[in-house]
């Protein structure tokens, strides 16, 4: 008989996440805002990836101390001032897939975010990406081979008293790409202590104690037809707005859906 003292422990985390969407594989939840996805050292706990194994250990969907026990993943991440929706693959076969999805570009993403400015027009971004670990900050370049090749669609949704909101199509998903574009067309997120505008950070986080930036990962379209998660396709998930941002839509726009 296995002993207690060899079971691998799964951590105790209380579930701070919303469920989208659940199945056999794969398991899309709404991140809050100021939430880890994964520990960046080893004293982070209560994470996003913890929360979820918690979770369907409770379920009897994990079993870490079983031989073949696989180990649910993440498939996408967020900045941890970022809500929004994240996916999580259950089985190895739901990881894999998911990934391969994303790697050849046919899940849509889509992200709401408030930001400084009037933008008039819907237009894309293009740039290259290079981080800098020390900082955690991302530089732009628009010179070829300057990093990853990233790309960021927008259009404006709403204006009033000199903001914008934005619907973000993603196109490629890195570092604080969203947030570092946004700044180099001089239209930064509401809200963003590292590439945002302090008199505006200072306004919303006076006005609607905004703690974070205004970036929300709305919704995703799955586009594959084939292969084992085929059954998604044509599907849209949405992660429900936070209050916080919410209330600020509903301040600035007025009360809309």
């Amino acid at each position: 008989i296995q002993s207690f003292m060899e079971e691998k422990p799964v951590a105790q985390a209380k579930r701070h996440f919303g469920i989208v969407y659940e199945d056999d594989d794969i398991l899309v939840v709404s991140k809050p805002a100021g939430l880890l996805t994964h520990p960046e050292k080893s004293s982070d706990k209560d994470t996003l990836i913890d929360q979820i194994l918690y979770y369907l250990y409770q379920k009897g969907q994990y079993t870490p101390d079983a031989e073949s026990s696989f180990t649910p993943a993440l498939c996408n991440r967020l900045d941890r001032n970022t809500s929004g929706l994240v996916i999580a693959g259950k089985t190895l076969r739901g990881v894999q897939a998911v990934n391969e999805i994303i790697r050849t570009h046919k899940l849509d993403k889509y992200y709401l975010t408030l930001v400084a400015g009037e933008v008039r027009e819907a237009g894309e971004i293009t740039a290259y990406l290079t981080k800098d670990e020390e900082k955690n900050q991302v530089r732009l370049s628009k010179r070829e081979g300057m990093g990853a090749k990233t790309m960021t669609k927008y259009r404006p949704i709403a204006h009033a008293k000199g903001y914008t909101l934005l619907e973000i199509h993603l196109i490629t998903g890195k570092t604080h790409q969203i947030r570092a574009h946004m700044q180099s067309i001089g239209h930064p997120v509401v809200g963003d202590r590292k590439y945002g505008a302090e008199h505006s950070n200072e306004k919303f986080r006076k006005e609607y104690a905004l703690s974070n930036q205004f970036l929300h990962a709305l919704r995703v379209e799955w586009k594959e037809k084939e292969g084992p998660l085929g059954y998604l396709y044509g599907k849209e998930m949405t992660a429900p707005l936070p209050e916080t941002l919410q209330k600020i839509c509903d301040g600035l726009f007025g009360r809309s859906e």
